[in-house]
């Protein structure tokens, strides 16, 4: 060997003994089953075979694999359950005001029909008194009352159903969010 070569293998040598730690443990990939010589200070690497990343995990003298996509998933698995946990909160305000609303509309169309059953009764007594001005003014009145505020109930109860609509689909909403947080 020529003094070039011996200088060659020496610095490589070299090079090896102060890059690569000597104490090293021998174990096998879980994804492909090849053989893998993790170093004392190595904490993550990929598989020479298959190529999957794994973390190297130490405790009390025990030395484990996990493949990176593991780690993944249990991070996602908690950013699932925290965004879950944001809608349900988000959802609950939600449900919250579309039950105050169906109240209030059905309070409203509660006072129309009440306004109806009064219209009604003017028509009746404006009837009676038809022959009179006073009374055909109160015939005109209690059918343009009555009208508007037939339209009136029929309008809140037209939205009325599609708050209810909503409602509900809130409400399944909550019931997905309910089972990731709950896991």
């Amino acid at each position: 060997m020529d003094s070039h070569g011996y200088l060659l293998t020496r610095l490589v040598s070299c090079l090896y003994s102060t890059c690569m730690s000597e104490d090293f443990i021998q174990l096998t990939c879980r994804s492909c089953g090849g053989k893998l010589n993790v170093y004392d200070d190595t904490d993550r690497f990929a598989c020479a075979s298959c190529g999957v990343e794994m973390i190297v995990h130490r405790r009390g003298g025990t030395v484990a694999l996990s493949a990176v996509t593991d780690a993944i998933k249990q991070v996602q698995a908690g950013t699932d359950k925290v965004a879950a946990e944001l809608a349900l909160a988000r959802l609950s305000a939600e449900s919250d005001a579309l039950h105050a609303r169906a109240s209030d509309l059905r309070v409203k169309s509660s006072k129309a029909f009440t306004c109806i059953v009064a219209a009604i009764g003017c028509f009746l007594v404006g009837l009676m008194l038809s022959s009179t001005n006073a009374g055909q003014g109160l015939v005109v009145f209690s059918v343009i009352a009555g009208g508007f505020n037939y339209l009136k109930k029929k309008g809140c109860q037209q939205i009325l159903t599609e708050v209810r609509h909503q409602l509900r689909h809130v409400e399944g909403e909550m019931q997905k969010h309910r089972m990731i947080v709950n896991g």
